[in-house]
């Protein structure tokens, strides 16, 4: 595999977990990942550069579903889901990004981040 970020200190790891869950479930999750979330503060700006000014998360999909995905998103770190929620988890995967997946991921990122993230994790490690 290809190394990635092209600095030799960091490695970009992506794990995927899937959970198998009945829509009863994945909706208790929507519920109460719209409370947790619902001091967030986002911006974003419209087609003409407006700036929008969004609290909290509904977690709707544009056509108004349920965004099932992204609010266990937003709460699989948070609480552990399976015996909150009685979903069970029936898979988990990790790998290394590669060089272009990394780039793709990091564009907008500013100049020095790699430094710069050395610079905190090393002063953690003290």
């Amino acid at each position: 595999m290809k190394e990635n970020s092209g600095d030799d200190d960091l490695v970009f790891i992506e794990v995927a977990t899937t959970y198998l869950m009945s829509k009863q479930q994945a909706r208790k999750i929507i519920k109460v990942a719209r409370m947790i979330e619902s001091d967030t503060v986002g911006i974003e700006f419209d087609e003409l550069g407006n700036r929008i000014v969004i609290e909290g998360e509904d977690f709707l999909l544009p056509d108004g579903g349920e965004d099932f995905p992204t609010a266990l998103s937003a709460l699989h770190l948070k609480i552990n889901l399976e015996p909150t929620f009685g979903v069970e988890m029936v898979s988990q995967s990790a790998h290394l990004l590669e060089d272009a997946a990394v780039k793709e991921l990091s564009r907008f990122w500013p100049d020095g981040w790699q430094q710069e993230f050395l610079d905190h994790s090393n002063n953690e490690d003290e």
